[in-house]
């Protein structure tokens, strides 16, 4: 008879390694039937959980980027970091952050190129050339609001801020980069100085009423400030919200750096020659501010062996000469540090003291002035620093 096995005939190896075997399967079953419930699960939830959070957070900071150009003849930096962007590049692996900067880069071009036709003194066609020509043009809402920004600012400083004061800029040589400058006659001066006063020019409606014809405007002191928050404006429009804006050394800032550090903005130590190279004297670490500095060591005329300022004083007509060098102004907006840096510099030191003793806590003020003994001691300490600025 033919031997064979039946299930008493199995081995006790070759039974376990059964047994084995069927265990691994239905484990492989019962996992495999997890897998699919919790699938199932996190398809039904409402607010799914993110999976990809956890990486994001480990993944690196983002990149700084860095816009550069020209607008009203100078140079101007924006720097912002797109965090949104770089998430989406970290995940979805496009670069979508160059795409932004391209994007940026042509509306903030147009918006400034936007911003010289209505305000540029070099650009004849500008609305505010047709305005000092007297072609009586019909003002937009951007120009009648830097006017009445001006306005404001003329009141606040008993006209130590002056648009108006443009005939005695031109005349002493200080309205064109390169300055050619020489004093005025006392009856020049006089004659000049009756054109000037920002009381003597309104608005009516949408057109510019002056009460001498040869009254002319100057924004100068104030526009690059005004630019820096179109410009700040624009970029939170399209969710950035950690910049810094620079046009001509005006500064808006918003957000901190990578890693939670501030913005840091320097100072620049007076200069003994308008080419002299740039050095720093004093670094403020600041965010959501802004921050303008005016001064009158790099653009002046000499004279008789005597340094003329082009800081005007809108009331006597001459030249500021004040121990005060320069003025840094930090508050809310860059238009209202801009002409306020440019009035205290026509106030002078003290001058500039006695305001902020009577307008306390509105503006964060640097100080950099010239010491009285400052040929007796050295090089280093010639200048001093006032503040009121608790950094």
């Amino acid at each position: 008879m033919e031997n064979k096995k039946t299930e008493t005939d199995v081995s006790p190896t070759e039974m376990r390694g059964s047994n084995e075997r069927a265990s691994k399967s239905h484990t492989g079953l019962y996992l495999l039937g997890c897998v699919v419930v919790a699938v199932i699960v996190y398809l039904l939830l409402p607010d799914k959980p993110n999976p990809w959070r956890g990486l994001r957070g480990r993944q690196s900071e983002a990149v700084l980027h860095t816009i550069e150009g020209l607008a009203q003849g100078s140079y101007y930096r924006i720097s912002y970091y797109d965090d949104v962007a770089a998430a989406e590049t970290d995940v979805a692996g496009a670069d979508a952050g160059t795409l932004l900067e391209t994007a940026l880069r042509h509306s903030i071009d147009s918006l400034l190129r936007t911003f010289d036709l209505r305000f540029s003194l070099w650009e004849d066609s500008s609305l505010l050339c047709r305005v000092n020509r007297n072609e009586d043009p019909e003002l937009d809402a951007m120009f009648i609001d830097l006017f009445e920004k001006s306005a404001a600012v003329s009141a606040w400083t008993d006209g130590a801020f002056d648009i108006t004061v443009a005939p005695l800029v031109k005349a002493y040589g200080f309205a064109k980069e390169a300055v050619r400058g020489h004093r005025l006659s006392a009856g020049t001066r006089d004659s000049l100085l009756a054109r000037v006063g920002y009381e003597k020019a309104a608005i009516h409606g949408n057109r510019l009423v002056k009460q001498h014809p040869d009254l002319q405007l100057d924004f100068n002191a104030i526009a690059q400030g005004y630019c820096a928050d179109l410009v700040a404006g624009f970029l939170d429009s399209r969710g950035l919200h950690r910049y810094l804006v620079d046009i001509g050394g005006e500064m808006r800032l918003k957000g901190r750096k990578n890693g939670g550090t501030p913005w840091q903005i320097a100072i620049e130590r007076p200069a003994d020659e308008a080419s002299a190279s740039r050095q720093i004297y004093h670094t403020i670490p600041l965010t959501d501010a802004s921050i303008v500095t005016s001064g009158n060591y790099r653009k002046y005329f000499e004279e008789n062996g005597r340094r003329f300022s082009h800081t005007i004083s809108p009331k006597t007509g001459e030249p500021v000469r004040d121990s005060l060098l320069s003025a840094t102004v930090i508050c809310a907006d860059a238009w209202e540090a801009d002409a306020m840096a440019t009035a205290f510099m026509v106030m002078g030191l003290e001058g500039t003291r006695r305001y902020l003793e009577t307008h306390p806590d509105r503006y964060g003020v640097f100080l950099i002035y010239a010491r009285s003994d400052g040929s007796k001691i050295l090089p280093d300490q010639r200048f001093g620093l006032w503040t009121n600025w608790d950094d």
